[in-house]
């Protein structure tokens, strides 16, 4: 989905960029404000660039998902890995609590 997001996005941007379609309702600003009414530099936007700013927020929005997804799948891996080291330092300090008294017992026999 976010293959064909990004390919529409260029597309509509490559349109804008060499004024394809130039005499349509694409660049018409009356066509939007028919819809909603834009404050006074906002006024003059297009339909073309209200189709290239949605598509720009799904982008967005699509992308900090998947960045929180991922710090969260990181957070928890740390804290399995954390518990992970502990668990082998406790066991090696058990096996060097066992060796020390077993030498002395080996020392003295």
């Amino acid at each position: 989905m976010d293959a064909i997001v990004q390919f529409v996005r260029n597309a509509l941007c490559t349109v804008k960029n060499f004024n394809v379609l130039g005499s349509t309702f694409l660049y018409d600003p009356n066509v939007t404000a028919r819809y909603y009414e834009f404050p006074s530099p906002m006024d003059q936007t297009t339909p073309l660039e209200i189709l290239i700013s949605i598509t720009q927020i799904y982008a967005l929005v699509t992308v900090s998902i998947a960045g929180a997804k991922m710090i969260s799948s990181s957070i928890k891996k740390l804290h399995l890995i954390s518990r992970l080291v502990s668990l082998q330092v406790e066991r090696n300090d058990a096996k060097k609590e066992k060796n020390e008294v077993v030498a002395p017992r080996i020392v003295t026999e």
